[in-house]
Parts: C-alpha cells; structure tokens; sequence
C-alpha cells in the first residue's frame, strides 16, 4: 500500500473483509460464553471443586468484557479506516457492513 502511495484497488474490500469479521468473532464469543455458562449451569450440582464452580460466572463476566471490548475497539477502528478510505458521502458504514 506505502508503494502504491495508498491508492490500492483492493484496500476497501481488505477493510469490508476486516468488519465482517469482528462481527464474526462477536458471535463467536456469544457462542462461547454461552457454552460455558451452560457447562456450569449444567455441571455446577456434580461433586467437584465448588470453589472453582462459584468462580467460573465471574471468570466468564471477564472474559465477555475483556474480548468484547477489544473487539469494539476494532470494530470502531475499522469504521474510521474505511470511512477516511470512502468518504461518508459515498458510502456509510451500514451500506459497507450489508454489502
């Protein structure tokens, strides 16, 4: 892209690609916080370590807000890289996200 002094033809769809896949891995997340709630839901009556059993709704709380905060701040960054690419004129994040 420094070669090209930023005017690469595929530069948008590298940034469309990199949007739809933060949205991918959010629903990745929900998916697995999910499973892990569940497994603890499930598991949580068995003989076993309680202590570890009573932690675990904390430790997936964490993990939720850790990965989703970080993946909002992708999301965002490639919000602003795709709209200094194409001005919001042309194109809004919406359109770019559906397309």
């Amino acid at each position: 892209m420094l070669k090209k002094g930023g005017r690469d033809p595929h530069l948008i769809q590298r940034l469309l690609t990199d949007a739809g896949l933060w949205i991918d891995l959010q629903a990745s997340l929900k998916a697995q916080v999910e499973t892990a709630s569940r497994f603890r839901s499930e598991y949580g009556g068995l003989d076993g370590d309680e202590d570890t059993l009573n932690e675990l709704p904390g430790i997936i709380r964490e993990f939720n807000d850790l990965i989703s905060a970080r993946l909002e701040g992708l999301s965002v960054k490639s919000q602003e890289l795709i709209q200094t690419v194409c001005p919001r004129n042309q194109l809004t994040f919406y359109e770019v996200v559906v397309w």
